[in-house]
């Protein structure tokens, strides 16, 4: 059994890396599946592993039988099921074992956002109800993301590079799915519509001041650095002030509640590193 590197008590395996990369292609995101991403992807997933056994998430039984049973559905037969896992270099064991533990995470991120967005809705509404006056106009814009995480001129002129190469819309999309470096759980590409003062301070400015279907320049977030670009921008003028208010607390939580899951995935790294449990050989 091959290690490629182990995170807490789990070894990441050969075998590991190849369910890594058909579950990314099964997510539409074939591009994600080049080495290193696939390899950061594994590493984010066995961090957030480790949290939901911390925590005693469990996977019951009939969670476990909808999950095989979805998955059969894919296939015409169990000898095409086998083929595939055969073509794929995979045991029906492993294979098997890495899907029931996509559950235990997804369950896990349920519970983080659940937690989150009721934590951040409770210091949102607050605040809102004692300044109903700043939600009389909720301009919103479209944005699209391309991060690198790190601040280095590394990135800065990857970036710039990457700029280059985009013409259109598509190929935005393409190039974020093939560079973005976003942690497991977190959406990169396509962000949706994002309410003024409600995203990453430093990019604020420039989501509704860039024009519409332009790619900015490298922008450095504490994240790192940003290529954005906006298709959409709209003042819901034909909202009232209650829909306009409920409509930015949405946002609010919502891109809020992104940045708390993105910032504690890289401090589970961070702690991993520091206590020596996090590996790459």
């Amino acid at each position: 059994m091959d290690i490629i590197a182990n995170v807490y008590d789990f070894n990441i395996t050969q075998e590991d890396f190849e369910c890594a990369k058909v579950h990314l292609i099964d997510c539409q995101c074939p591009d994600n599946a080049s080495d290193k991403k696939t390899i950061d992807y594994l590493i984010d997933r066995y961090l957030l592993l480790n949290q939901a056994q911390k925590f005693g998430v469990e996977v019951t039984d009939d969670e476990w039988n909808d999950k095989l049973f979805d998955t059969a559905q894919g296939f015409d037969s169990r000898e095409h099921y086998l083929e595939f896992l055969e073509n794929h270099k995979l045991t029906r064991v492993r294979y098997e074992d890495f899907l029931k533990e996509t559950i235990q995470i997804t369950k896990f991120l349920d519970k983080f956002n659940g937690f989150i967005k009721e934590r951040v809705a409770k210091d949102i509404s607050s605040f809102a109800n004692s300044n109903s006056d700043l939600f009389s106009c909720c301009p919103q814009a479209h944005v699209y993301n391309i991060l690198l995480q790190g601040v280095t001129d590394e990135n800065f002129k990857k970036l710039m590079k990457i700029r280059k190469d985009i013409e259109t819309l598509e190929d935005f999309k393409k190039m974020a799915d093939t560079y973005s470096e976003c942690p497991a759980g977190v959406k990169c590409g396509d962000m949706g519509f994002v309410s003024a003062d409600t995203f990453i301070e430093e990019l604020d400015d420039v989501i509704f001041s860039l024009p519409l279907n332009e790619v900015s320049l490298p922008v450095k977030s504490k994240f790192g650095y940003h290529l954005i670009l906006v298709t959409e921008r709209s003042e819901s003028n034909k909202l009232s002030n209650d829909e306009k208010k409920d409509m930015m607390l949405n946002c609010l939580i919502e891109n809020k509640s992104e940045l708390y899951l993105h910032s504690y995935v890289e401090e589970l790294r961070k702690e991993a590193e520091e206590k020596g449990k996090l590996n790459i050989f």
